[in-house]
């Protein structure tokens, strides 16, 4: 019987594990994916799955029954592949839709999240408006670029509490009152203005010089002010004499005022730049000097009725009525004379007060110089009075008086230079206007020693100079000679007698040498050699020498 029972048992266990095998039994592998671990199916009839790396997509996985189904995730600990679990369901990094703003950082302008994607949100600073430069700020309630608040002061008119533009703000006037310091880091009130006097910056008050008085503080006066946005500012009238008092003997007026001299005498005169800052009916505004003053009404003029400082030459009579002639700008005093402040042409004191040159200082006035003046044979001057200091030679191309120099010698504005007798003297150079300083003087290019544009004596000869063309009708200058070779009446250049080069002035070509025609400075001929030549390009002519001389050219 026991071995019977022993039989059953072992049939029994034989059978079981041959269902267990025919069945399968739950098992787990590890994924090559690195994903959630398979699943082993039960059922091998036909699944459509047996481990989840069968399912198309990492957010499905393989059930028990081998089916693929969308895994259903708390977080992405869940998903395979390292999706990321995004609402319960595993997505793609590359592809999940946003949960909030921080994941939106692919694209910088697509920064905001909505519903799950990230969409464009608008501006977030104010570099992110810069395609408008109309509108520059960002208005980050509204994530929107908007134009700024104000580009001036004239914008903010909306607060009165705040009507100054600052860095496109309205903001409230912090500046500073009138009469307080001001500068690059403080500014002042918007209705006053900074203003530099006497070396300090204060806060004034604009004003109308021709509006009421009362516009200032009792202290202060309306000074004409062209900064200024009403033509005028409030200042301190200083020290000085007022309006309409004398200030002869270099008094001096208040600071609103100028000492002007008019046929009233020297006044403290008032600055205008129309007819409404004068007196009516007694003053007009006129142009004095540089600027324009409240002056007494011209007088009339005319034949028979002579203007009141006209002998004085401190007026004119001009179309009728009597105008003022002022030093600098309408006359010009002489060298003995100084031009005062008031426009006014008074002697010099010397030795106190230097004399101009062409001056000298006798008996405590500047009288004249012979400088400049003609001299010689046939003059007013002999060769030998010219004076102290002066020689009688040549200056331009005449003869005349001239101040002898080594150099630093001469006046300011003067030059020492040698002359074409080789004498040292002190010449002006020609300003740039082309206007000599001194009566008697002219602007004239110089050819010869000393080469250069200077101011000479007025009366100078004319004709061409050395090496110019010349004809009949075009002669030379007196102390040259035209040169026209075997071609006695056609066209030559001119030539000057000479002992050495240095008589021929430095002129480009220029050669002192001794010809059949005698010695004189005449064209050089180029390489020295015999052949043609040409004189500035309209005489032709032969190089030709008095042998063992230089070669000269000859005109034919």
């Amino acid at each position: 019987m026991k071995i019977v029972v022993y039989r059953s048992v072992i049939v029994c266990v034989s059978f079981c594990l041959m269902m267990i095998w025919s069945v399968g039994c739950s098992d787990t592998t590890s994924n090559s994916d690195g994903g959630s671990k398979d699943t082993i199916i039960k059922d091998q009839s036909d699944p459509q799955c047996k481990y989840a790396s069968d399912c198309k997509t990492c957010s499905e996985t393989c059930t028990s029954e081998g089916v693929c189904e969308e895994i259903k995730c708390s977080s992405s600990d869940d998903c395979r592949c390292d999706w990321k679990c995004v609402s319960g369901t595993c997505y793609d990094p590359e592809e999940a839709p946003c949960e909030k703003n921080t994941d939106c950082t692919s694209d910088p302008k697509l920064w905001k999240c909505d519903n799950g994607k990230c969409i464009d949100g608008g501006c977030r600073t104010n570099n992110d408006c810069t395609a408008d430069p109309l509108k520059p700020v960002c208005d980050t309630t509204t994530n929107t670029c908007k134009k700024r608040p104000c580009a001036g002061n004239s914008d903010c008119t909306a607060d009165p509490n705040k009507p100054v533009c600052q860095a496109g703000d309205c903001v409230v006037d912090n500046g500073a009152e009138a009469n307080q310091a001001c500068g690059a880091t403080q500014a002042c009130k918007l209705t006053l203005q900074c203003f530099e006097d006497d070396g300090k910056k204060l806060c004034r008050t604009p004003c109308d010089p021709v509006g009421s008085s009362s516009q200032c503080a009792k202290d202060e006066v309306c000074v004409i002010e062209s900064s200024s946005s009403k033509g005028g500012l409030c200042l301190p009238p200083g020290t000085g004499a007022k309006q309409g008092e004398d200030c002869s003997g270099g008094k001096t007026c208040q600071r609103h005022l100028t000492c002007a001299f008019a046929e009233d005498g020297e006044k403290c005169r008032l600055k205008c730049t129309t007819d409404d800052f004068c007196e009516l009916n007694k003053e007009t505004c006129q142009a004095y000097q540089k600027e324009k003053l409240c002056l007494p009404k011209p007088s009339p003029c005319g034949p028979g009725r002579s203007c009141p400082g006209e002998d004085d030459g401190y007026q004119i009579c001009n179309g009728g009525t009597c105008q003022l002639a002022l030093c600098p700008t309408q006359r010009t005093c002489s060298g003995a004379e100084k031009c005062q402040t008031n426009g006014r042409c008074v002697p010099r004191n010397c030795p106190t007060e230097a004399c101009d040159p062409l001056y000298e200082c006798k008996e405590n006035k500047c009288v004249r110089t012979n400088e400049g003046e003609r001299c010689g044979q046939n003059q007013a001057i002999k060769e030998d009075a010219c004076g102290a200091g002066l020689i009688c030679t040549n200056v331009g191309y005449l003869t005349a008086c001239a101040k002898t120099c080594d150099t630093g010698q001469c006046s300011t504005g003067f030059n020492c230079v040698q002359n074409k007798d080789g004498k040292k003297i002190c010449m002006q150079a020609c300003p740039a206007n082309g206007k000599c300083k001194y009566q008697g003087y002219f602007c004239m290019d110089i050819k010869r020693t000393p080469k250069g544009r200077f101011c000479v004596p007025v009366g100078q000869p004319t004709g061409k100079d050395l090496l110019e063309t010349c004809d009949q009708q075009n002669p030379c200058l007196p102390d040259l000679s035209c040169y026209r070779g075997i071609g006695i009446s056609g066209k030559g250049y001119c030539t000057l007698d000479c002992t050495t080069q240095a008589d021929c002035g430095g002129v480009a070509n220029a050669l002192c040498e001794d010809y059949y025609d005698g010695k004189k400075c005449y064209y050089a001929c180029p390489n020295n050699s015999s052949g043609t030549c040409t004189v500035n390009n309209t005489i032709t002519g032969y190089c030709s020498r008095k042998s063992p001389g230089k070669y000269v050219c000859r005109p034919r």
